[in-house]
């Protein structure tokens, strides 16, 4: 009702973020979007929403446009690294999606689900090796996520070390049933 009293720039993501999100009209977000990024090329917010809004309607390659343009104006960006790391994950192009995924890491050095998607990623390559490296790294550093024993439980298997794997699985399963973070069981 007073937005007539904001900036222009914060109308516009009124605008796309209730077209988007409350009205759900895919086309009047897109139309939004473009319009906002015309008129602030500059802007990495006004790329990222029309790069969700792309990826809303579909359009990958659009939105990996848009979330390209984005880590041109902000490298450091997260969401537009984590948004293709999964896109190419999702398109098994992942040789592009471990390269997102490694620029990820460096921003969140901590974070253990970056680190395991990085180790599937090496996997889904065939880089086995690799793979279990970066599952043992990351276990030193975090012995109580389940995802990494289960991960290195499959490794074991493959490797053929059986009683290794059953002794990872079990373990993972304690680490499960004992996190108190309900993704920790899945």
């Amino acid at each position: 009702r007073y937005s007539y009293r904001l900036p222009e720039r914060s109308r516009l993501l009124l605008q796309m973020l209730d077209r988007m999100l409350f009205r759900v009209d895919p086309e009047g977000s897109l139309q939004t979007g473009r319009y906002w990024t015309e008129l602030y090329p500059a802007d990495p917010l006004a790329r990222q929403l029309l790069a969700q809004a792309y990826a809303m309607q579909g359009d990958r390659g659009a939105a990996i446009q848009q979330y390209r343009a984005v880590l041109g104006l902000d490298p450091g960006n997260v969401t537009a690294l984590e948004a293709l790391a999964a896109t190419f994950s999702a398109e098994a192009s992942y040789d592009s999606a471990l390269s997102y995924y490694v620029r990820l890491a460096e921003r969140r050095p901590g974070d253990v689900q970056t680190k395991l998607s990085i180790a599937d990623s090496h996997a889904r390559l065939l880089d086995f090796d690799e793979a279990r490296s970066e599952l043992e790294r990351t276990r030193i550093a975090h012995p109580e996520s389940p995802g990494i024993a289960a991960r290195l439980a499959v490794a074991s298997l493959r490797d053929g070390d059986t009683a290794g794997a059953a002794q990872l699985f079990r373990q993972a399963e304690a680490l499960a049933r004992d996190s108190e973070d309900p993704a920790a069981a899945k």
